[in-house]
């Protein structure tokens, strides 16, 4: 094969966004984990920046163009004065070239006749290289479509860097043997931000090596479309580090080789506006080349604004969750998944999960899978790679294979209120995780499963016969939860009634509570010496994984402060997940959930197929059902708006997923935001609520929208917005209905305070707060009225309670009705003076609209 040569254009850009060159590929087969199949990059032809965007779809793509073009103009302070216009030209496809590999074809508007260069295909790289998504194989975009690399000129500068590039006018295509590839960076060299880009890694700077293959580089936009040729190499070079330490603080600044034209240039996640970085950088050494070790991301970001202030910023994911076992162990991370997918099958055989045999006649042995995940610090970053035998139990056949399924799971409320009392009594909370949880429980039924890869039968054709419970079966947490259940009963443990989830222990003068969450573990003593007590006990019995004081209880965030007293619950890195995942990481924020004129119905729902493929282009089930779990556990600023989105998940419309778009808008500009448990002192604070109604808010059936918070240790620990199940008649019918609705929750927390012995906060009625006097009214009387006849007999129980003395409902204005956000949409004022008064801080509220 001929060997091509090639000039690149001389042209370039001399001030910020004169000229963006833009490239969109795909299809990426296989897709991302989050389903994205192209990617288009923009690239500014003065100072190298280079963002790229995943998509979904290529008619995402016009949509992203207006974004970007918006979000340069206002980041980076120049109009963008060459638009991102179509560089090239429709021609007709004549054939292929009967001397090379290439094609010919025809302008249509000159008539000229272009042939192509030849084509390299890929195919001797094997199909692991299509498993890793477009943000890791940055090389296939870097190199060939970012003008900075290639220069008009023998020794070329790079704009802002102060670093030399030794790439020449002509390039030639490189035949270095695939074999010679260099792997993929070791998981070890992945760093990740914490807090503010929890699922997105940061790569070191690269060092250039003397044998690197020389690259091809594209022509200009101008030039004649040529498609560039494919180079092998299409993955990063192992990161050689040269650090210098800083005896104070322990923290590292990189220094690249100055003859690499990437010096400087780091990959690193994008949060909107850039954040600002100290004036002053630790000075830097030069020190003999060392194995690549973890720096500080503050490091690498500083090194990065004095070398290059407009450098290459680019989104990268973290390593892949894989869906299959050829996928995990021919991927770059195959020894981490090695490693788990043998400690898994060790725990099988130590529990003696199964035996071989023979399928018996007229039976049918289950499928399996595996499932690969990766599990995160409280900060994001990397702790380990879990593998796990599931068995398929849509398989299984009731009444032969399984009966009974149901198992309790702990309540949100419950860990609020647990954490709310930990910060009052000053308690111990820590938390366990017991390791193949449902491996402890015993089949009562015959079942039959597949033999699982890497797994050899004493004879072909043998499968296994389960005796254990493993995940994936129907009937897995019944019986993993009867067997600790039982065990925490022979160690004294009271299971609460009112959550069957939450256990009390009492010895002496101390106490402990234990929340169960599947295989998860939080044990809150007044004793440390108690605690470890208990864990000793349940090691003895189950292998666990000591996690320490609480940090991480299934997506909620906790941190702690003893000395001052507080307890801090947010959802920061599920959120910023979450953001990433429907691409609003970078929007502008807003200052409300759900704009306060706005009033959705099904009138807004598409009529045509049409209208609905439109719509369906946007994940909004999804959304919504992400929104909902922040809004049940931490964000009760939410919980409206995504009550009322969720009253169209079945045909959303345009106006409703605006809706949910402004939403997370509002989460992108409040991740900060959390719950904050505090210590009043000198008596502790006793549990209040506030109980809300809006009349008729709903457009569709008129129905009323039920709002309440109960607030303990100077936080919410219960609260919720629903629509009302029947039509009120008058505002006072549907105050006097959430009232009921209150109080109904008011018993379910005192019937738990009541488990867990804290009689002190029951020994007086909880008062609920109320903004209409005519409700009020209507609980201390029980004459009859004609415009009151028609309300349901279970609403009139809140008469008994206030009776009994378990509750005690009390006027308060309009303008201190807390519960007020979760029956309407408030106004940016209004909220952020509401917020405090639930014990949600975090920073201010964006002021735009």
């Amino acid at each position: 094969m001929a060997t091509k040569f090639y000039k690149i254009a001389t042209t370039r850009a001399t001030q910020l966004l004169e000229v963006v060159h833009s490239y969109l590929s795909g299809r990426i087969a296989p897709p991302t984990f989050l389903g994205y199949e192209y990617y288009v990059i923009f690239i500014d032809d003065f100072s190298c920046y280079t963002l790229l965007r995943l998509l979904r779809e290529k008619s995402e793509c016009f949509h992203v163009i207006k974004i970007f073009h918006t979000w340069a103009e206002t980041q980076m302070g120049y109009p963008l004065q060459v638009k991102l216009d179509n560089k090239t030209h429709e021609c007709i496809f004549l054939g292929y070239s009967p001397f090379s590999k290439g094609y010919k074809v025809q302008q249509i508007s000159n008539g000229a006749m272009i042939t192509s260069r030849d084509i390299v295909f890929k195919e001797e790289l094997g199909s692991e290289y299509y498993f890793v998504p477009p943000a890791l194989r940055a090389s296939d975009f870097e190199l060939q479509n970012d003008p900075c690399f290639y220069q008009p000129t023998g020794s070329s500068t790079l704009h802002s860097s102060g670093t030399s590039s030794g790439l020449t006018q002509e390039v030639i295509p490189s035949d270095r043997p695939p074999s010679s590839l260099p792997p993929l960076p070791p998981l070890d060299n992945i760093m990740v931000r914490p807090a503010t880009s929890p699922q997105l890694t940061v790569l070191l700077p690269l060092e250039s090596s003397a044998d690197q293959p020389a690259l091809p580089a594209p022509p200009m936009f101008g030039s004649p479309v040529l498609p560039p040729p494919i180079h092998p190499c299409s993955v990063f070079p192992q990161p050689e580090i040269q650090s210098s330490v800083s005896p104070g603080r322990g923290t590292f600044s990189p220094v690249c080789s100055s003859h690499d034209p990437r010096s400087g240039l780091a990959l690193m996640l994008h949060l909107g506006k850039q954040t600002e970085l100290p004036s002053s950088a630790p000075t830097q050494s030069a020190a003999p080349s060392a194995a690549p070790r973890h720096l500080s991301v503050d490091a690498v970001l500083v090194s990065l604004r004095q070398r290059s202030p407009h450098a290459l910023i680019l989104v990268k994911e973290v390593p892949l969750e894989h869906a299959t076992y050829v996928q995990a162990i021919n991927s770059p991370a195959a020894s981490q998944w090695k490693i788990a997918i043998a400690e898994e099958l060790n725990s099988h055989a130590v529990n003696s999960t199964w035996t071989f045999t023979h399928l018996p006649p007229h039976r049918k042995a289950i499928t399996y899978r595996w499932s690969f995940k990766i599990k995160l610090k409280n900060c994001g970053a990397v702790d380990g790679f879990k593998a796990s035998l599931v068995a398929r139990g849509f398989n299984q056949i009731q009444g032969l294979d399984y009966h009974e399924t149901f198992s309790p799971v702990v309540r949100i409320q419950s860990i609020c209120l647990i954490l709310a009392l930990a910060v009052q009594l000053d308690l111990q909370v820590y938390q366990m995780d017991v390791k193949t949880a449902f491996l402890n429980g015993s089949l009562q039924v015959e079942i039959y499963m597949k033999i699982p890869e890497s797994v050899s039968p004493p004879q072909p054709g043998m499968v296994c016969r389960l005796h254990k419970t493993i995940y994936g079966l129907k009937q897995s947490p019944r019986e993993w939860f009867k067997v600790i259940n039982t065990y925490l009963a022979t160690l004294g443990f009271i299971n609460s009634t009112a959550d069957g989830n939450v256990y009390y222990l009492h010895r002496g003068s101390d106490f402990a509570i234990l929340t169960l969450y599947v295989d998860d573990t939080l044990i809150a003593s007044s004793s440390l010496l108690l605690l470890h007590n208990i864990k000793q006990q349940l090691h003895s019995r189950f292998l666990l994984s000591d996690l320490g004081e609480a940090h991480h209880i299934l997506s909620l965030e906790t941190t702690r402060n003893r000395q001052h007293g507080w307890i801090r619950v947010s959802q920061q890195l599920y959120l910023t997940q979450k953001l990433l995942e429907f691409g609003f990481l970078d929007s502008k924020p807003v200052s409300t959930p759900m704009a306060p004129a706005t009033r959705l119905s099904s009138a807004y729902c598409p009529s045509t197929e049409e209208d609905r493929r439109s719509s369906s282009e946007f994940l909004y089930a999804n959304a919504v059902g992400s929104l909902n779990w922040a809004a049940i556990c931490t964000r009760p600023d939410i919980s409206f708006a995504t009550s009322v989105l969720a009253q169209f998940m079945h045909n959303p419309g345009p106006a409703h997923i605006r809706a949910c778009k402004h939403t997370f808008r509002y989460l992108r500009g409040t991740l900060a935001y959390y719950i904050e448990y505090r210590r009043s002192l000198p008596t502790p604070t006793p549990l209040y609520g506030f109980s809300d109604a809006a009349w008729a808010g709903e457009l569709d059936e008129r129905r009323s929208t039920s709002g309440y918070c109960f607030i303990l240790s100077e936080g919410v620990i219960s609260w919720s917005s629903t629509r009302q199940r029947s039509t009120a008649l008058s505002s006072t019918e549907a105050e006097y209905m959430a009232m009921a609705t209150a109080a109904s929750e008011l018993v379910w927390i005192r019937h738990l305070l009541h488990d867990l012995h804290q009689t002190e906060t029951l020994n007086y009625p909880t008062e609920i707060h109320c903004d209409n006097q005519l409700a009020l009214a209507l609980v201390d009387t029980t004459k009859f009225h004609s415009r009151t006849q028609h309300i349901a007999i279970r609403f009139h129980f809140i008469r008994q309670l206030a009776t009994l003395q378990k509750l005690k409902f009390r006027y308060c204005s309009i303008h201190h009705m807390r519960a007020d956000l979760f029956t309407k949409s408030l106004s940016g004022p209004k909220l952020a003076q509401h917020l405090p008064l639930l014990g949600i801080l975090g920073g201010e509220t964006p002021v735009t609209s």
